[in-house]
């Protein structure tokens, strides 16, 4: 079993992740879905080797990738930071673009809302923000083989 530590939305708030360090540590992987793409810089000396990161919408300097698909155990997964997909809107283009890149769960961010979602034998996994408006939330994804589940946490 596999277990990712999923995040999003940081918004320079580097305090808040950093209350997540011993999280980091136990997790296998560590994706974060954009919006300020540098906050994760800070922790890439000690867990460089297992950070994911796609730029988003507010990453204006940034010339990394914009969505990164990557297979744990058998599982597809694709990172994205939603924003080209109208996720504030709906989350159809995205659903379609997953499932046309058969990816077993697609991880997003950009609407600030937490959300865990089975569509249609894929799941959407938002994991909300750590920006301090509302709830602080990250998502812990563990994946078995094929099998992928998620479950918001909120940071206290």
């Amino acid at each position: 079993m596999t277990t990712i530590l999923f995040l999003t939305d940081t918004h320079g708030n580097i305090k808040a992740i950093n209350k997540l360090k011993d999280k980091m540590a136990e997790a296998d992987y560590i994706f974060f879905a954009g919006d300020n793409f540098k906050d994760l810089d800070a922790f890439v000396s000690e867990f460089g080797q297992k950070i994911y990161r796609v730029r988003g919408n507010c990453d204006f300097f940034s010339e990394e990738a914009t969505e990164i698909e990557l297979t744990v155990e058998r599982a597809k997964i694709l990172l994205t930071h939603g924003h080209k997909f109208g996720v504030k809107h709906n989350l159809l283009r995205l659903e379609y673009y997953a499932k046309e890149r058969e990816a077993s769960a697609v991880l997003y961010g950009h609407t600030h809302i937490a959300s865990v979602q089975g569509l249609n034998g894929l799941l959407m996994v938002n994991a909300g923000n750590m920006t301090g408006h509302g709830k602080k939330t990250y998502a812990i994804i563990t994946v078995n083989g094929q099998d992928v589940s998620a479950k918001i946490e909120e940071l206290i």
